[in-house]
């Protein structure tokens, strides 16, 4: 980096001087950006630039001629390759500058002012600072910001594999319109219009195969090795794709009723009382199969471990995001954010963000639409993760998240985390447009912009040679923006009060397609169906069982020609899919009881004289066989029997109350 430092006239020098020089005589590092160690200068110009008193009217030195042109200057620093070429005493001799009006020097002296250059006339004096790159030229465009008479040239650094942004200039310079070539859309229909055609469009046969398959291994592995006998998994049986329906049924239903812990969904008295699942699936297998939920093929003894981390929860992910590609094409308008799985267990990887609902947890960076609809996603893990790991985090973050949505006109909106001019020129040049917020000291911003002092409401834009736009808006506070599809132009803006409000074109769009994550994660966490487990990649893989359904939801209010649902609409109807799918609906087995041998419990009335009137079962009647009760069943001769029996040991209140609460609380089978 090159310095030129004005020798000012004796009434300034100590002016000059008292900003650069410290009472020992060391320099300070006065120019940002540079190096605080200076290059130690020749004898001919050590009292020039270190400020070392020298004897009065001494003549003094420096190491240029007495004026230099533009021209001059750029040759001479052409031809200097090394430092020690400005610096070398053989190569230069001092030119020696007299003043003509040495009068006064002692009435000065005598006030106390120290004169560090006697006799000075104004000159121009170059010098050289250590740096890692070699020094800059000055070249059209580049920035030059003065600093007490020391002209800093600052070269805007490039970074590494972007496009080159090389020149920055108020006028507008708009990039060349990208039209949207993307087929926005549906492009597998689903074989229904009800909720849960679109549901099992999302959860493919391929996904229904990997989980039970791999569960079904799982469960093998656990149960051979040394178990107590009367451990829970001696009793597993292998699952198909109906149990882990039923399963996925009961699981999304769980979301809708909170208890302390799966295990309550079974219990039976007065506080826990839920029929549905006691009936739908037994506890033991549920809590299984919850047990030994897998997704990917663990390695066998000998085997070397998989160096990635992610491997247990990968296979799902990755056919996630194959059926999310195959079935439909995003609109224009995308966004990218983090968001928090909750979790504060033990994993290398969890990360803590305060502004977050939950603080600990998993990050993912995803990649959704301004409605909530998520088409890709990315856990991150730190520097283990071989794609996105490393320098430039944020960067490859997003080239890995658009990777499939380059060239063809969508609108990227990205938080400061991500942005940057960089990125934001990359992305131009495979015709995609970026706009997001933007850090002050981020790498490649314009400095003029980014030091502006501006006033409420005042906006100051700057333009790069290719059309990218950096803007800077006052508004509570300064606001920074980079875009390559829009500029400076305002815009009225109505609030919900009613006032009307000039903000930038840029801000407005940013606020209205920025809010896909957080519509996602609004709508994941009204019915949240994720429970704390000691296996994170069960967690993971239960929070996208959950985001599948929320994918479903909104294709379906989008696509369907029915009527619009509410979440909890759809959500009732594809739950009530997957656990009577392959059996009959309940209401049919209380429409004609007598057709079905099912009779619904009442009482048998009393007797004029108040008395009980015991009556034949009609349904043990039939099958000749004399059972006699106070009551009327409500089930077939097997059951009743048992009910029977249950009166007989002197339990018939409690029975009865039992019968009527598990069959008019809720249409149910009964086994």
């Amino acid at each position: 980096m090159i310095f030129l430092v004005m020798n000012q006239p004796k009434n300034g020098v100590k002016r000059h001087l008292s900003n650069s020089l410290n009472f020992s005589g060391e320099p300070s590092p006065v120019v940002r950006g540079t190096s605080s160690a200076l290059t130690s200068p020749g004898p001919s110009s050590s009292g020039l630039l270190f400020g070392s008193p020298s004897p009065k009217k001494n003549k003094s030195h420096v190491l240029v001629k007495k004026q230099w042109t533009e021209e001059e200057l750029l040759d001479a620093l052409q031809n200097s390759d090394r430092e020690e070429d400005l610096n070398s005493d053989s190569e230069s001799s001092p030119v020696e500058c007299t003043d003509e009006n040495e009068e006064g020097d002692d009435d000065e002296e005598e006030a106390g002012d120290v004169d560090f250059f006697p006799n000075a006339t104004p000159s121009i004096a170059v010098t050289t600072v250590m740096s890692a790159s070699p020094p800059a030229i000055p070249s059209p465009g580049s920035q030059v910001s003065q600093n007490h008479g020391a002209a800093v040239v600052d070269a805007p650094p490039a970074a590494a594999g972007q496009p080159s942004i090389s020149t920055w200039c108020q006028n507008a310079h708009p990039s060349a319109q990208i039209p949207f070539s993307g087929n926005s859309g549906l492009k597998i229909i689903p074989q229904g219009n009800k909720p849960q055609d679109y549901f099992y469009l999302l959860f493919s046969d391929q996904i229904f195969d990997l989980i039970w398959q791999q569960t079904n291994l799982q469960a093998q592995n656990l149960s051979s090795k040394n178990v107590s006998p009367k451990a829970r998994i001696n009793g597993w049986k292998d699952i198909n794709r109906d149990d882990f329906e039923v399963f996925l049924g009961l699981l999304y239903l769980s979301g809708h009723i909170h208890v302390p812990s799966f295990a309550h969904y079974w219990m039976k008295n007065s506080v826990y009382n839920f029929p549905l699942f006691r009936n739908a699936m037994g506890r033991d297998k549920f809590l299984l199969i919850l047990r030994t939920l897998h997704f990917a093929r663990n390695p066998q003894q000998g085997e070397p471990k998989p160096s990635d981390p992610l491997f247990k929860i990968n296979p799902l992910v990755e056919l996630f995001h194959q059926r999310m590609s195959d079935i439909y094409y995003p609109s224009k308008e995308l966004s990218i954010y983090e968001s928090m799985l909750l979790w504060r267990g033990r994993l290398f990887f969890r990360q803590y963000i305060q502004n977050k609902r939950h603080k600990y947890g998993i990050k993912l960076y995803m990649l959704t639409q301004p409605n909530g609809l998520l088409l890709k996603f990315r856990i991150y893990c730190g520097s283990a993760d071989k794609v996105v790991g490393g320098i430039g985090h944020a960067e490859k973050v997003v080239k890995h998240l658009i990777k499939d949505h380059l060239d063809v006109g969508h609108a990227i909106y990205m938080d400061n985390y991500y942005s940057g001019v960089g990125l934001t020129a990359y992305c131009l040049d495979r015709k995609t447009y970026v706009t997001g917020t933007l850090k002050a000291n981020r790498k490649g911003n314009p400095s003029d912009i980014v030091q502006k002092k501006l006033k409420p409401g005042n906006v100051e834009a700057t333009y790069s040679n290719n059309g990218i736009c950096v803007l800077k808006w006052r508004d509570k506070r300064d606001v920074l923006i980079v875009s390559s599809e829009f500029g400076a132009r305002m815009s009225e803006h109505k609030s919900r009060s009613g006032k009307v409000t000039q903000k930038p074109e840029a801000v407005l769009k940013y606020n209205e397609f920025m809010g896909g994550v957080d519509r996602c994660d609004q709508l994941l966490a009204y019915y949240p169906c994720e429970r704390k487990t000691l296996r994170w990649y069960a967690k993971v893989g239960v929070h996208i069982f959950h985001v599948i359904l929320n994918n479903a939801f909104i294709l379906y209010n989008i696509f369907s020609n029915n009527e619009k649902l509410t979440l909890l609409q759809f959500r009732d109807s594809v739950i009530q899919s997957l656990i009577y799918q392959h059996r009959p609906p309940l209401e049919s087995w209380a429409e004609n009881p007598k057709s079905k041998n099912i009779h619904v419990p009442r009482e048998v009335p009393r007797n004029e004289k108040n008395r009980k009137i015991r009556k034949r079962c009609v349904i043990c009647k039939n099958a000749n066989m004399r059972i006699e009760s106070n009551y009327v069943k409500m089930q077939t001769c097997e059951w009743s029997r048992t009910i029977t029996a249950i009166y007989v040991q002197g339990n018939q209140d409690y029975a009865l109350k039992a019968v009527l609460n598990d069959f008019m609380v809720i249409n149910e089978r009964l086994y």
